[in-house]
């Protein structure tokens, strides 16, 4: 081998070794794999106890007929019916068992992990994004909701999408009303409304931050107002309870 062959192979080695390191500090990279601690972290022993009162309580709720779920929880729930439907039909395809039942938290909890990073790396930065995803994934009480058969994982990620989607219209300064942000927005706090009730302190918050970062209000009231349309067939519900 010549002296020429030599250099030639350890340039090569060089830019082997170079992009394998680019590769690891790449964000993707960090997301991905923080994203599958936050998995794992949320999947074991994930049947290891059994159901507690308030998780019966959801597989109860997700058996009644759906012509008999709403008039039974008005009477017997302070909570929004959209979990318990969602349960039910996540039941017909999981089946009842612990593991089946707590697996519809589980999904909730994992996909908010790169939400919460999306919305972090728009408000503030990339790094900052990271840390902030990684103390989620590693958090004992998201993980403690995140496996139990209840609504709060669920509204944790519609909280989250909310803050994602008011990021992303602040970054585009709060454009027409038509754009695919304003409809995540509407959605995700009508969503966490329907979830549960004391998600109606979320538009509140959200205004609070949208003034603060410069919104028109025209704006903001028309899609706050798409909000409260799509919460206003719980209103009944929610005043029979309250």
């Amino acid at each position: 081998m010549s002296i020429g062959d030599g250099r030639e192979t350890m340039i090569e080695d060089r830019k082997e070794r170079a992009t394998k390191s680019g590769f690891l500090q790449k964000p993707d990279f960090w997301v991905a794999l923080t994203l599958l601690l936050g998995a794992v972290l949320r999947l074991l022993w994930l049947g290891h106890k059994s159901l507690w009162l308030d998780e019966a309580f959801s597989l109860w709720m997700a058996n009644r007929p759906l012509g008999e779920l709403w008039g039974q929880l008005v009477a017997l729930d302070q909570h929004p019916p959209a979990y318990y439907l969602l349960l039910h039909l996540w039941t017909g395809w999981t089946g009842q068992s612990e593991v089946g039942l707590r697996l519809l938290s589980v999904l909730a909890g994992v996909i908010t992990i790169p939400v919460l990073y999306a919305t972090t790396a728009r408000l503030l930065t990339p790094p900052t994004a990271g840390i902030t995803a990684l103390l989620l994934a590693l958090s004992p009480f998201h993980i403690a909701y995140a496996q139990e058969a209840r609504m709060y994982a669920w509204l944790g990620l519609a909280g989250a999408v909310s803050l994602w989607a008011l990021a992303e219209l602040w970054r585009e300064g709060w454009p027409d009303l038509r754009r695919g942000w304003w409809t995540l927005l509407v959605l995700a706090e009508a969503g966490a409304l329907w979830l549960h009730n004391s998600a109606l302190l979320l538009p509140v918050a959200l205004t609070l931050a949208a003034l603060a970062l410069g919104v028109r209000p025209k704006k903001w009231i028309a899609s706050q107002s798409m909000v409260g349309l799509l919460w206003l067939p719980w209103l009944p519900g929610f005043l029979a309870q309250a």
